[in-house]
């Protein structure tokens, strides 16, 4: 039986992907990092030589002052003498000491050479013009996934510290014009040399990459095993391991994704937003105002069911899983991770819903409009107006949940009605 071309797509875009990750990490080490730890060991180097130097030529002359009487005062006063006791301890010229580098850079390290060596593995299975043996591949596959995802636990680590890195880089550059300079320098020579859309030529950029890449990862194995599912056949003991074997890297790459993203939440709200915008892949979701005030869990079991246009004749809108994004002045529903790439399209963003310039009310299943809600009320729907049309709804499985949402996202309309910036309402 032939296989689904779209097997071979999937297995080339997580190997093209991951080229592409690997290459963005190792242009961040060749042209700021390591340049960054040379500029600092030949400082060292010279400094060495320098006070080696001097130390020979005082020690000639102290032994050439013991010859002749000196008295107290002049010994005091000597300039040779008093050089002596002021030793240059830091380089002049270094741009950051070694231990900053370590600080802010010593995980990217770790992470290229454990991506490094994942992708040497990826490249013995997938080739860009694959092999007829398509199911030896997928079964070689899974076991490359299963031998190396538990290494990428280490991610949590760069991830709880990103904050902290994102701010003394900040401070370095408005503190430091050595180092504010030597970053705008390196990243010209990056984008001239790399001029691939999917090439980062920024210092945030190559941070931010690490950051999303485990839910990529994610994102890629579900839809291989979604792919391979509805073609296996009970017969072919092969293609039943190698589903088993999948099956198995899927739930492993969750469970790391799961962890990593319970770091992730505890970033702070604005570097949440930057993590949000590359993972929706939308460039209008960072704005200086904006903080993250509330996420669901991909654990939590919502839906988000599109209102069916009364024009458009077809079936019933579909209800889909989903992930809820709760800005100060906006509300995200996007697609869970679990949901296919190929379903609904590649865009991961379901509705987006500005309550600044949007005129929005929310409205329990009743469509009475009461918001917040009695001890005994409890729904679990939620139906989204815009402009006094329905464009949604959000069923959740949690009564709990869906009076916590609705209390937040209510809470944050009317924040935002009484802000500096007006929301266009209609009468």
């Amino acid at each position: 039986m032939d296989t689904d071309p779209k097997r071979h797509l999937v297995l080339n875009e997580i190997i093209e992907t991951e080229r592409i990750y690997v290459q963005n990490l190792q242009n961040l080490n060749d042209y700021i990092i390591q340049p960054l730890k040379d500029r600092t060991n030949e400082e060292r180097i010279k400094i060495l030589e320098k006070n080696r130097r001097k130390s020979y030529s005082t020690s000639w002359l102290s032994l050439l002052f013991c010859c002749f009487p000196c008295n107290s005062s002049d010994e005091d006063t000597s300039p040779l003498l008093s050089s002596r006791s002021r030793p240059e301890d830091e380089p002049n010229g270094e741009i950051l000491s070694s231990k900053q580098i370590k600080d802010l850079f010593g995980q990217i390290t770790l992470i290229l050479n454990v991506n490094r060596a994942f992708l040497e593995d990826l490249e013995k299975v997938v080739r860009k013009n694959m092999s007829a043996n398509m199911l030896s591949n997928e079964l070689r596959f899974a076991e490359v996934i299963l031998f190396r995802a538990h290494a990428f636990k280490l991610y949590s680590s760069f991830m709880s510290s990103f904050d902290a890195i994102s701010t003394s880089i900040k401070t370095e550059k408005q503190t430091n014009p050595n180092f504010k300079d030597f970053i705008e320098t390196q990243q010209k020579l990056i984008k001239k040399a790399n001029k691939s859309k999917n090439m980062e030529n920024t210092l945030s950029g190559f941070l931010i990459t690490p950051v999303q890449r485990i839910c990529r990862y994610n994102l890629l194995v579900r839809e291989l095993c979604s792919t391979i599912s509805k073609e296996v056949s009970p017969s072919n003991p092969q293609e039943a391991e190698i589903l088993s074997k999948l099956l198995q890297a899927r739930d492993l790459i969750s469970e790391v994704a799961q962890y990593c993203n319970d770091k992730t939440r505890e970033m702070s709200g604005s570097t949440r937003v930057l993590v949000l915008q590359q993972m929706l892949k939308k460039d209008d979701i960072v704005a200086p105002h904006r903080k993250v005030v509330l996420e669901s869990d991909p654990k939590d079991k919502i839906l988000y069911k599109k209102k069916k246009r009364k024009n458009i004749v077809g079936g019933n809108v579909k209800a889909k899983a989903c992930l809820l994004h709760l800005f100060n002045d906006s509300l995200i529903v996007s697609k869970h991770p679990t949901i296919d790439v190929k379903d609904s399209g590649r865009d991961l963003i379901y509705l987006n819903i500005n309550f600044w310039t949007d005129d929005v009310t929310i409205k329990k299943k009743d469509k009475s409009k009461a918001i917040l809600l009695a001890d005994k009320s409890y729904i679990r729907k939620l139906i989204l107006f815009r402009s006094g049309t329905a464009v949604g709804t959000l069923k959740f499985e949690d009564e709990t949940k869906a009076t916590l949402w609705i209390t937040n996202v209510q809470k944050q309309m009317d924040e935002s009605s009484h802000s500096i910036t007006p929301r266009n309402k209609q009468n």
